[in-house]
């Protein structure tokens, strides 16, 4: 994925007073969503690591309503983890979208090539007794989730049957017996369109802890040929403790991305519907808030989001001032899981997983010559011919033209030098609103190509040499072999049936130059049968197209 750098919202909530009249419904000020962007950087994700747990964010409700439930944490956090990699290990291995090798590790931060610091995603396991505080990631994990997600979210053109469905299970290892399921299940809409959901389930009867999450999203993540994303997402997870449930957590938070990308496969635009609904018993009180909020960047860039005032649908009646943290929280998390999921379908898009350039190497070739290319770019999902901007670079001799084809489809031509022994690599980059793909094309001039044909007596040889300047061998008559030192003049070897064996020097000479019609003279002493002789071969040389 390219390297920039990723701008977002932590907002700090400041003094709220959260009038009746907004309770019923109605408009607040930003102080209960997001609000404005500041720097503030977010990682670059390297699909290659774990996919995170997904109930980080209920597990830690519960834990300060139920400091008994500390201890557990990190095995519960641990197992839903481990029930979730079960499942998307296999489809890492066969993945075939590729990735940024300078993608960073997960949950690390990079500003301006220099890190600035290292976020811990599960931290130490910590007693009952006297528990620290449980960490604020400020969206980190939905961030890594949404990222994580899309990335194992097939397009319709790549789906398998495999792909339709798997279940993984996962004891947790603890004093305390309990259990985690995950599923994944993959479908696909008439029109096309793919919906994914990953689902967890953690039960541990003895804290009386049930918790469930599910993330689901719809849509493809490759831009249409108009250059357009639609992806709608929702993340539910929800928390039961206690005796008879007696404490409970849940978050649903949804969101609709739409985003249009230009012809350089950069973001243009994005609009961002968030919603959140989270219901808690923290404090004792019953208290549900739904709230709302719509964002816009109409340069393309984090920092150039404009929010709204976030909404209130609805709210219970116990719903306190201190409670609008809830929806600040929840369509704060909300922004970080739709960023996440959308930097993924960036990185699809631009790292060739839309897209493909369709062209043929040159391979051997003659010196000297000149070999059209035709270039053209489809889409991986619908196979539709791109019209892209391509650029052509060489590095080795000699030449290729055009440098940059406004357009595709079209034809490149490659010039190669003038030295036998020669090699190039062309260096194909091909961009569009539809994406990006690259691509490395081979050439070499692999030397005067022959076929030689002649012998003396009942040695004879047709054999074809792919380049006479370096060593080759000539095959023939009772299983002779002559192996040649390579040049226009040098020596050999040769044996065979009936103890044939001897050895001498030979000359060729190409009266118009390589590529065209020559002679080879060889002579030396051998032996056959234990019988000793001398004499000359004569062969001749007609070329042939070149070969390896």
């Amino acid at each position: 994925m390219a390297k920039t750098n990723l701008v977002l919202a932590l907002i700090v909530l400041g003094a709220v007073s959260l009038a009746c009249t907004f309770l019923k419904g109605g408009s607040a000020n930003s102080a209960y969503g997001v609000g404005e962007i500041q720097n503030s950087p977010v990682p670059h994700v390297d699909d290659k690591e774990p996919f995170p747990a997904m109930s980080t964010d209920t597990i830690n409700n519960l834990v300060r309503e139920m400091p008994e439930l500390a201890k557990h944490r990190e095995s519960i956090l641990e197992a839903e983890r481990s029930a979730l990699n079960g499942i998307f290990n296999e489809v890492r291995a066969r993945s075939e979208y590729p990735t940024d090798s300078q993608s960073l590790f997960l949950a690390r931060a990079r500003v301006d090539g220099n890190d600035i610091s290292q976020f811990h995603l599960i931290p130490a396991a910590y007693g009952a007794d006297d528990p620290p505080p449980v960490p604020d990631m400020g969206g980190l994990e939905y961030h890594l989730i949404g990222h994580q997600a899309g990335f194992f979210t097939p397009d319709f053109g790549k789906m398998r049957d495999t792909d339709l469905g798997r279940t993984k299970e996962v004891k947790i290892k603890t004093d305390t017996t309990g259990e985690v399921i995950a599923v994944i299940a993959t479908n696909v809409g008439k029109d096309g369109t793919v919906t994914s959901e990953i689902s967890t389930t953690i039960n541990m009867p003895v804290m009386g802890l049930n918790a469930n999450s599910k993330f689901k999203l719809k849509g493809n993540q490759c831009p249409t040929a108009d250059g357009e994303i639609d992806i709608a997402i929702e993340l539910s997870t929800n928390g039961r403790a206690g005796s008879a449930g007696s404490t409970i957590y849940d978050k649903t938070i949804t969101a609709k991305l739409q985003a249009t990308v230009n012809d350089s496969a950069e973001i243009a635009t994005m609009d961002f519907d968030l919603k959140q609904g989270t219901r808690s018993t923290a404090g004792g009180r019953q208290v549900y808030i739904e709230t709302t909020q719509a964002g816009k960047s109409t340069n393309g860039t984090y920092e150039g989001f404009s929010f709204g005032d976030a909404n209130i649908v609805r709210a219970s009646s116990q719903a306190q001032a201190s409670d609008a943290e809830l929806s600040h929280a929840g369509l704060n998390d909300d922004f970080f899981l739709a960023v996440g999921v959308l930097e993924n379908a960036k990185a699809r898009w631009q790292g060739g997983g839309c897209v493909k350039i369709v062209a043929d190497s040159p391979g051997t070739v003659a010196v000297n010559s000149t070999t059209q290319i035709p270039v053209k770019v489809i889409h991986l999902v619908d196979g539709a011919d791109v019209p892209s901007k391509l650029e052509s670079a060489l590095s080795g001799g000699e030449s290729i033209e055009p440098q940059l084809m406004p357009k595709t489809a079209g034809t490149l031509s490659y010039v190669a030098p003038g030295e036998t022994g020669k090699s190039a690599t062309i260096k194909l980059t091909a961009t569009s609103k539809r994406g990006i793909a690259k691509l490395d094309l081979t050439a070499a001039t692999g030397g005067a190509s022959y076929q030689i044909v002649g012998g003396l007596d009942d040695w004879h040889t047709d054999s074809r040499v792919c380049d006479v300047m370096k060593p080759f061998k000539l095959t023939g008559s009772y299983g002779i072999s002559m192996n040649l030192s390579g040049g226009l003049s040098g020596t050999y070897t040769y044996s065979g049936q009936f103890q044939t064996h001897g050895s001498g020097t030979y000359t060729i000479t190409l009266p118009d130059g390589p590529g065209k019609p020559g002679k080879m003279v060889g002579t030396g002493p051998g032996s056959a049968m234990g019988h000793s002789g001398s004499g000359t071969e004569n062969y001749t040389l007609t070329p042939i197209p070149p070969c390896n």
